[in-house]
Formats: structure tokens, C-alpha cells, sequence
């Protein structure tokens, strides 16, 4: 979801590997959902944010029952 052409993007990728958040949460999503173990109903970055350095995303997902 980040822009690496885009400064601000590059600085939040910065500071979230710098502050150990986990770095890759909707990839490990994407892999949940290749697996048909969730279902994604919704991914977009949010327009805005409680700081400059968080950015809002949003990954509304629900367990696919068996």
C-alpha cells in the first residue's frame, strides 16, 4: 500500500521498521485469504491519520467457516 516514490511513504516505512510494528501484517492477510481461511471485504489506506507518522489502513476481513 505504500508509495516508494513518495517521500512521506518512505519515511513511514522508515519509522514503522524502526519501532518493530510488525512490518508485513497484510501480507501475512493476503496469505490467510489465498489459503480460503478468511475473506477480505475491504482494503484501502485511510484518509487520514493520528500522526505523521501512522498512517490509517483499514483490512475489514471475516473467518471463512468450514
Amino acid at each position: 500500500m505504500l508509495k516508494l516514490t513518495d517521500p512521506r511513504d518512505v519515511a513511514s516505512r522508515i519509522y514503522i521498521r524502526a519501532m518493530c510494528y510488525q512490518p508485513r501484517p497484510f501480507a501475512l492477510l493476503d496469505q490467510l485469504e489465498a489459503q480460503s481461511r478468511i475473506r477480505a471485504l475491504s482494503r484501502q489506506r485511510m484518509g487520514f491519520a493520528p500522526s505523521l507518522h501512522n498512517d490509517g489502513l483499514l483490512y475489514v476481513w471475516e473467518p471463512v467457516v468450514q
